[in-house]
């Protein structure tokens, strides 16, 4: 799976030049590539929930998930930390008062994974450490280990709101 591998090589860049101080070029790879596992990890889910056919899924996941964007993930994300009370009315629409137990921590690991990812690829001026950086992995696996333990119900609901659209803005609800 795509997603893992790159979590892993994001691991893999985070260790290099073990032994001596590590190079930014590799620090900021390793932040970019552990944000874009968890992008491809919903990417990847919605277009498994989408497509259950094999056949389909082969066919159509590639255009389902370049459907997906950046900031209409981070907007979702944002929106399923927030309390219940407090969500837009699209999203109470569908998951009631519920809160997502298992799947808060896993948003904010990606809406801090982009923070980073933007900070990693566009402020020249920002610096890594090596154990920020370590740091922001764990998390990023930790993310991966909730998500696949999450109550299948709850990862439903998410993925429902993912491939929803807000009434004419063209982004998530």
């Amino acid at each position: 799976m795509l997603a893992e591998s790159l979590r892993v090589v994001a691991e893999d860049l985070a260790r290099l030049d073990a032994q001596n101080r590590p190079r930014q070029a590799s620090l900021r790879r390793a932040v970019s590539t552990g944000y874009y596992a968890m992008f491809h990890l919903w990417a990847r889910a919605a277009s498994e929930r989408m497509f259950a056919n094999p056949d389909e899924r082969r066919r159509f996941a590639v255009l389902a998930a370049r459907d997906f964007t950046h900031s209409r993930l981070n907007d979702l994300a944002k929106e399923v930390v927030k309390p219940p009370g407090s969500r837009k009315a699209e999203v109470r629409g569908i998951v009631g008062a519920e809160p997502f137990a298992q799947l808060g921590r896993v948003c904010e690991t990606f809406t801090e994974a982009l923070q980073q990812r933007e900070d990693a690829d566009y402020n020249h001026g920002a610096t890594f450490k090596r154990s920020e950086v370590n740091r922001l992995l764990r998390d990023v696996r930790n993310a991966f280990d909730t998500w696949n333990a999450a109550p299948a119900a709850e990862r439903d609901l998410f993925l429902v709101l993912l491939m929803m659209r807000g009434r004419g803005q063209g982004r998530a609800v």
